[in-house]
């Protein structure tokens, strides 16, 4: 099960875009949020950086890319079951597309 902070809201990241200006708005907090990669934001689980050491990737979504074999291992990948439990315990929920 995934620990909630409840100071903290859930992020959700549709796109690389998105990703972009999530990490911008949160600055140093980020690393503090709880970020999930969803959709063709799922690309970014790929990337070296270590920026992203503290996110989650929806396991459907890279599996759909293809790239399921190609993420680092500090993002943690999830399944949809664990994504709606996140849905329904954090709060609020932000969206970034």
């Amino acid at each position: 099960m995934i620990e909630q902070h409840p100071p903290l809201s859930l992020h959700l990241v549709f796109s690389q875009r998105g990703l972009d200006n999530c990490l911008n708005a949160l600055g140093e907090r980020a690393t503090e949020a709880t970020l999930l990669l969803i959709q063709d934001a799922v690309y970014a689980a790929t990337d070296p950086a270590p920026r992203l050491d503290h996110c989650l990737a929806l396991a459907e979504d890279l599996e759909l890319r293809g790239i399921s074999d190609q993420v680092r291992p500090a993002v943690r990948i999830i399944d949809r079951g664990t994504f709606v439990d996140l849905t329904a315990r954090y709060s609020p929920i932000v969206s970034w597309s």
